[in-house]
């Protein structure tokens, strides 16, 4: 879920910014709030990846069947 909210806060900080060129550009009228969209967007897709590790580190490691015999 937080990579799907991260893929649309992106897609709205690209829009709010109205031109993609100046996403970070934040000395405009509506440049700020594209600015914390993408700072947002951004932790975001940080704590997705940092789960997906949690949760491939805590699952259990494939076992061969030659190991099992």
């Amino acid at each position: 879920m937080p990579g799907a909210a991260a893929a649309a806060l992106l897609g709205s900080a690209l829009a709010a910014s109205g031109h993609p060129g100046h996403v970070t550009h934040v000395a405009g009228h509506d440049h700020w709030l594209a600015a914390l969209a993408l700072a947002v967007a951004g932790a975001l897709a940080g704590l997705a990846v940092l789960r997906g590790l949690r949760r491939r580190i805590a699952a259990p490691l494939p076992t061969s069947k030659l190991q099992a015999d």
